[in-house]
């Protein structure tokens, strides 16, 4: 049996690995619209990530504006991206996000973070 936040592909399109990553993330605009709404990462990639957040509104293909803390120093930073999914279950939206614009610093440092995560729970496995 599938829950509302699994979603079932024919073809998983990815072409790089996501990792598990739960960082804290500020959801700061939508198109044109300020809101300023806390969230959360569910994983990151090279070219994407997905979050979950509560009682916003999203559609796919909106712009938005996010500000990212950064899981080894704690600053936060920008980072533009384009909603690709999103999926509404009891008042929380999980979405797919396709970044656009992300500092080099920041994104090495979230995938060298979120790698190193990964690589530790696979030697425990």
């Amino acid at each position: 049996m599938q829950s509302g936040h699994e979603r079932t592909y024919k073809k998983d399109r990815r072409k790089f690995r996501r990792f598990e990553c739960d960082l804290d993330l500020m959801v700061v605009k939508i198109g044109t619209k300020e809101i300023n709404l806390p969230a959360k990462t569910k994983n990151f990639s090279r070219f994407g990530f997905c979050f979950r957040t509560e009682n916003i509104i999203l559609n796919e293909r909106d712009e938005v504006d996010f500000m990212i803390k950064l899981p080894i120093d704690g600053t936060f930073s920008p980072l533009k991206g384009e909603i690709i999914w999103k999926m509404d279950k009891d008042n929380e939206i999980s979405a797919g996000v396709l970044i656009r614009e992300i500092d080099s610093r920041a994104k090495s440092e979230i995938l060298e973070y979120a790698y190193n995560k990964w690589l530790n729970q696979q030697r425990v496995s």
